[in-house]
C-alpha cells in the first residue's frame, strides 16, 4: 500500500490548501454559543484538525486549546492562527492517550471519537464531563453502525457507536441538540461520503 492511499484524505488537503474548509464551514451551533460563553472562556477542541472551529472561537476572544493527531493539521492551524494574530494552544496529541487538563465552558469532539478505540472514546466523554464547569457545554458528534463506512475510510473507523449510544452518556444534561441522520458529505478534492451521525450539544447543569 503506498503512502497516498495508507492516509486519509484530509491530511492531503491539509497540507496543500490554505482554505479551512475540508469539512465544511464552521457548525452554527458553536457560533450561536459564542454569545452566551463567559468573556475569556477557555474551550477544548479534541480532534481540532485544520481549525475549523478553533480558529473562529480564538477569534472571539476565547482561550482555546486544540488537540489533533495529525501533524498536517496543527502545522496548518498554528500558521493561520500566526498570521491572524491568534493565540491558540495547538499540539499534536493521539487521543488514545491524550487526557483532559483541567477545567473548560466548552468541549467539542465533532467527527472523531469513532477513529479511535472505544475504550478511550468512553474515557474521554467522562473526562469531557468531569471537566466541563458548571453551565459549561459538550459538543460531540460521531458515526454509528447504521450505515456501513465508505471503504476507503473503514480502516480509519475503529470504534464506530451504536445507534442513540451516545445519548445515555449524556443523562442529567440539558440537551440543546440531540439528533442522529444520514449526513451526505462532499469535500474539496471531490471525494463524496455518506455517514450516519449521532450529534449532541448538551449543558451541564448549573
Amino acid at each position: 500500500m503506498n503512502e497516498k492511499s495508507s492516509s486519509p484524505f484530509w491530511e492531503g488537503l491539509y497540507a496543500n490548501r490554505d482554505a479551512v474548509d475540508t469539512f465544511g464551514p464552521p457548525n452554527p451551533e458553536i457560533l450561536e454559543l459564542v454569545p452566551t460563553l463567559p468573556p475569556g472562556a477557555k474551550v477544548l477542541d479534541l480532534g481540532c484538525g485544520e481549525g475549523r472551529l478553533a480558529l473562529p472561537l480564538a477569534e472571539a476572544g476565547f482561550q482555546v486549546v486544540g488537540v489533533d493527531v495529525s501533524e498536517a493539521g496543527i502545522a496548518k492551524l498554528t500558521r493561520i492562527a500566526r498570521d491572524r494574530g491568534l493565540e491558540i494552544e495547538a499540539s499534536v496529541e493521539d487521543l488514545n492517550a491524550y487526557e483532559i487538563p483541567g477545567e473548560f465552558d466548552l468541549m467539542i469532539s465533532d467527527g472523531v471519537f469513532h477513529n479511535i478505540h472505544r475504550e478511550h472514546a468512553e474515557r474521554l466523554i467522562t473526562e469531557m464531563k468531569s471537566h466541563t464547569r458548571p453551565g459549561g457545554y459538550n459538543l460531540v458528534k460521531l458515526f454509528t453502525t447504521k450505515v456501513p463506512p465508505p471503504p476507503e475510510l473503514a480502516r480509519f473507523h475503529i470504534g464506530l457507536w451504536e445507534e442513540e449510544e451516545l445519548f445515555d452518556r449524556y443523562d442529567g444534561w440539558e440537551f440543546l441538540i440531540r439528533s442522529s441522520f444520514i449526513l451526505e458529505d462532499e469535500h474539496p478534492d471531490g471525494s463524496r461520503h455518506r455517514h450516519p451521525i449521532n450529534k449532541i450539544l448538551a449543558r451541564k447543569p448549573a
